[in-house]
Order: structure tokens, then C-alpha cells, then sequence
């Protein structure tokens, strides 16, 4: 209802976490015009098709470039220390290979040196699992260190993920499971001609999400029409904004955001309006 009021022929939802903000995705999808979206998988689970657009996390060539360095390590990791990726790493001492593990060093290792070690890295690896905090669903998600590793050269290697077909053309190796990752390693670098091959296809496809490159398609898509609707204020919002206001709020503001979302509520009346009338007013008594 806040966006339909907003005098804008373009409206633009922005979301990082699109599995979290699902719902409030799906609540909108009328009231905005355009959708740039870090997982657009998720489009598949709305019934109106989104106006999207993927955008795509980490991508700054100025951080992000490859180097002329020889490769040190056969795998690289970096990232955060989960129950179910220890499992997974712990699985890479079975290989005779080297590598390079950074378990929880955010705060400690710069992205220069990030990219440093990207780039002296045959195989970048990536988990996709990923977890609503509240509910604490997990579900696959598309993570910036893939599209990181592309830039700086290397290829990435990831957990198994369902937006894959709608950010690359090509079909890269990926993984479900330990022993998917540990023969998908052996293969890649058993054939070192074949892994530079898709190294530089999975380069190739990354740096055209590189800011310097994407910003123009951005552009083009956000300058494309598209009408938007308003949206009206639902009974079970109103009661959501109530429940909120009366816990947060001293009784004073409370009774003034009731007058307010009336005000907001009723100012195009219908039959059904009447009707909720009475329901609100019992509904903020209560609260």
C-alpha cells in the first residue's frame, strides 16, 4: 500500500535474500514494476511471473581479476565452519592434493588476498546450503564466491544449485554429495587440458556480470516499461501492523497508527470494507 502511493512510473524491489523475503516477494509482485534479484530461481515459485532482472553478488573486476601467478593449490576454500561442510572438507584429506582451507578469517583476510589465492587456485569450492534465519528452512542458494572465482580466473566448483541454468549457458560439473565432490576433483585435475578448457569458458561467462559490463544490461532492462498496479491494505496486514504496533509501541502511538491504517483502509470504501470495519475495531480492543 506504502509503494502503490509512491507517484513513479518505475518501482524496484531490490533483494540479496530472496528465500528469506519470499513471502514478502510474492505480497508485492503487482505493486513494482521491475525485480533485480540475487536468486532468480525463485521466480518458478510465484504464480505471476516477475519482471526480473539477476542480480549478481560480488562482482567488482577491481577486486575480483585475474593475475599472471603460476597454481599453487588444487582446491581453495574459504568461508564459514558448518556442521555439514566440515564433513565435506574433512572428505578432501582422502585426495592427494593441496590445498587451502579458510575457515571463519571474514575479519582477518582482505580481498586482495582473497583474490591472490583464487587465482593460485586450480579449483575454487563452493557450498551452496543456506538457511532462513528465522525458520531455520535450509534450501540452496547462489553464492557470490562462484561468480568471484570466474573473475579471477579459476573455476569454481559448487554444491549443486537450481538457479545454475538461469546465470550460465553452458552446464558446468557440480556436486550433491561427498563422493560426487571427491570424483568430480579427481576428474578435473586428472585432466588438466579439459579443466583449463572449462576454466576459461566458466571465466569467460562470469566476467559478463562484471559491474563494468552488467551495469549497461541493467540499464537497458530497468529502462523498459512496465505498468505497476495499487495495491490495497489486506485485513490480515492491518492485523500483522496492529499485533506489531501494540508491542512496540506506548498506547498513545498505538491508537494513533489504529487511526491511521482506518484512515489508510477505508479511504476507497466497498462492501466487504464495511464489513471489516467492525472486525478491526474488535481486533485493536483486544490488542
Amino acid at each position: 500500500n506504502f509503494v502503490s502511493q509512491i507517484i513513479s512510473s518505475k518501482k524496484i524491489l531490490y533483494s540479496l535474500d530472496c528465500e528469506e523475503n519470499l513471502k514478502k516477494i510474492k505480497n508485492n509482485s503487482k505493486v513494482f514494476s521491475h525485480f533485480l534479484l540475487a536468486e532468480p530461481k525463485i521466480n518458478k515459485n510465484i504464480k505471476k511471473k516477475l519482471n526480473y532482472l539477476f542480480f549478481p553478488l560480488e562482482c567488482n573486476e577491481k577486486f575480483f581479476f585475474k593475475k599472471k601467478t603460476r597454481k599453487k593449490y588444487d582446491v581453495f576454500f574459504f568461508g564459514e565452519t558448518r556442521p555439514d561442510r566440515t564433513k565435506f572438507i574433512e572428505s578432501l584429506d582422502n585426495l592427494n592434493l593441496k590445498k587451502k582451507i579458510l575457515l571463519d578469517k571474514k575479519n582477518s583476510v582482505n580481498i586482495k588476498k582473497i583474490n591472490n589465492l583464487m587465482n593460485q587456485s586450480k579449483i575454487v569450492l563452493n557450498f551452496s546450503d543456506g538457511m532462513n534465519k528465522k525458520t531455520k528452512e535450509k534450501f540452496d542458494q547462489f553464492k557470490g564466491r562462484i561468480i568471484m572465482s570466474g573473475l579471477s580466473g579459476s573455476f569454481c566448483l559448487s554444491q549443486d544449485y537450481k538457479s545454475k541454468n538461469l546465470i550460465f549457458k553452458k552446464k558446468y560439473p557440480t556436486y550433491s554429495n561427498i563422493t560426487q565432490m571427491l570424483k568430480q576433483i579427481n576428474l578435473l585435475l586428472k585432466n588438466e587440458k579439459r579443466l583449463n578448457r572449462i576454466s576459461k569458458e566458466f571465466s569467460t561467462e562470469c566476467n559478463r556480470y562484471s559491474d563494468k559490463f552488467y551495469i549497461y544490461e541493467i540499464i537497458r532492462f530497468l529502462n523498459k516499461k512496465k505498468e505497476c498496479k495499487f495495491s490495497d491494505l489486506e485485513l490480515k496486514e492491518i492485523i500483522n501492523i496492529l499485533k506489531t504496533s501494540s508491542k512496540k509501541n506506548s498506547a498513545r502511538i498505538y491508537f494513533k497508527n489504529v487511526l491511521e491504517v482506518n484512515r489508510e483502509y477505508f479511504k476507497n470504501l466497498n462492501v466487504l470494507k464495511i464489513f471489516n470495519f467492525l472486525s478491526i475495531f474488535f481486533i485493536a480492543m483486544i490488542y
